[in-house]
């Protein structure tokens, strides 16, 4: 996985070999990568990553952003709110009986 990183850094992300645009070969054929690879990679950076600088500075990086949950409890005050107001709707409620007469 790593050697095939390091191809596409050199070949196709970072630089480009004349030979391979004139030649027109699709380096990613010879070298593939998949994404559950390049996700692994970016794990495996990251611990690293975390590792030294826990290490060394007495921090570390997060992969998700701050407030990446939120929503969730956005959702779920909408929920009590709607449980809330059924609950208030259910508790006035007046059973209306068409055969009834109101006096």
């Amino acid at each position: 996985m790593v050697k095939n990183l390091v191809i596409w850094r050199n070949n196709i992300i970072s630089h480009k070999r004349a030979s391979n645009v004139v030649n027109e070969k699709d380096i990613t054929k010879d070298y593939p990568l998949t994404i559950d690879e390049v996700s692994e990679l970016v794990t495996r950076a990251t611990d690293i990553s975390n590792s030294y600088s826990g290490l060394f500075q007495a921090s570390t990086t997060s992969t998700q952003i701050v407030g990446h949950d939120d929503y969730l409890y956005v959702l779920k005050s909408i929920k009590e709110r709607i449980h809330k107001q059924k609950e208030r709707l259910t508790s006035n409620k007046t059973v209306f009986n068409p055969k009834v007469k109101n006096s």
